[in-house]
Order: C-alpha cells, then sequence, then structure tokens
C-alpha cells in the first residue's frame, strides 16, 4: 500500500504549481478591493493606465472613447496556465469620466497555455444597453469578440461586436495580441462599498 507522502511525491512539479496558481486565483478576485485604501489605489491605477494608452494611442483612444458610454478599465489582467488556461482581474467603470463602480473579470480556457503573462485591458461599451447588461453580470465575450488588433489605428470609425470594443495592452501601453473569448464580468456600484 502506497502511503499519503509516497503518493504526493509523484505528482509532477509543474502540476502542483499550476494548481496553487489556479486555487490562488480561482473564480477570480473579488469585485471590489476590500478596504477604502485599496479602491483608490485601483482608481489611481486605472486613471494612469487610461492616461497612458491615450498618450500611446491618441487616435484608437478619441475614436473609443468619443464613441463609447462607458469603458472599463483593467489595470492588471493575469493569465496563467498549464494545460487550462485561467485569467482574472480588478477594474473600475468609468461613465462620463467618473468612477461609477468596480468590476472583475473571470476567464477560463482549455488552451495550452503556459506560464503566467500579465496586461491591461480596457472593455468600451457602445450604449445605454451595453452598460446596463455589463453592471447586471450578464456580460460574456464570445469568440466572435477579439482584442483590437493594432490596425484598427487605420479605421475612421469604432467597430464594437453586441455594444463591446476591448483593447488590450502591455505593461508600455502598446497593443498586445490577446484572446479574450471565455471572460466574464461582475460588477457592483461604488456607493454599495463605501
Amino acid at each position: 500500500m502506497m502511503k499519503r507522502d509516497d503518493a504526493m511525491r509523484n505528482v509532477p512539479m509543474p502540476l502542483v504549481l499550476f494548481l496553487c496558481f489556479f486555487c490562488a486565483a480561482a473564480p477570480g478576485c473579488s469585485t471590489a478591493p476590500g478596504t477604502s485604501y485599496e479602491r483608490a489605489d485601483l482608481v489611481r491605477d486605472a486613471e494612469a493606465k487610461l492616461d497612458l494608452f491615450e498618450s500611446t494611442n491618441q487616435d484608437l483612444h478619441g475614436l473609443y472613447g468619443d464613441s463609447s458610454a462607458a469603458v472599463a478599465v483593467f489595470p492588471k489582467v493575469t493569465e496563467g496556465g498549464l494545460i487550462i488556461g485561467y485569467g482574472s482581474g480588478q477594474g473600475v467603470l468609468f461613465e462620463d469620466g467618473e468612477v461609477t463602480g468596480y468590476c472583475a473579470l473571470d476567464e477560463g480556457s482549455g488552451g495550452a497555455l503556459i506560464g503566467v503573462k500579465q496586461g491591461t485591458q480596457f472593455v468600451y461599451l457602445e450604449d445605454d444597453r451595453a452598460v446596463r447588461e455589463f453592471k447586471g453580470g450578464g456580460m460574456e465575450l464570445t469568440a466572435q469578440v477579439e482584442a483590437i488588433a493594432a490596425n484598427a489605428k487605420a479605421s475612421k470609425q469604432a467597430e464594437y461586436v453586441n455594444g463591446i470594443a476591448v483593447i488590450v495592452v502591455d505593461s508600455k501601453g502598446l497593443m498586445a495580441e490577446a484572446s479574450v473569448s471565455g471572460q466574464k464580468f461582475r460588477f457592483v456600484s461604488k456607493d454599495a462599498v463605501q
């Protein structure tokens, strides 16, 4: 009969590391940071990322910023995995430049993602219907929604899929390749977490 300690030694180390990562992140993070200090820090980080994106991608930011009813900014979206991919992040919803609440995204996929990466994600919501759906927690990104590619800068008109446009950037504010299919969003009003 195999002892419990012997059984644990037979588990491959990459699997152990993946399970540790998965358990630490699953299911995602809370919708809003727990303290007022953490919430203020998240808002500052979101505003800084939005400013950086605007300065490095002026045409694209103007295109979507001018045509959207709101934007959810996720300053740090972490994705990782070994066999099963997983992503999560906390963010802030801005409507007319004002913070109206906090949001979180969770993503799971069956892709062969190895390692961990971080980026910033902007979810532009085209109209009031899209904002209501986002706030209601009923919004999930489908395979038809793709992160906008760098060549979108050449476009003269903002393009949304079901009222959503997603832009992912790296730590320098530059466009990044990303898969956003399967992301789900949660929202809590700013007033509900005072």
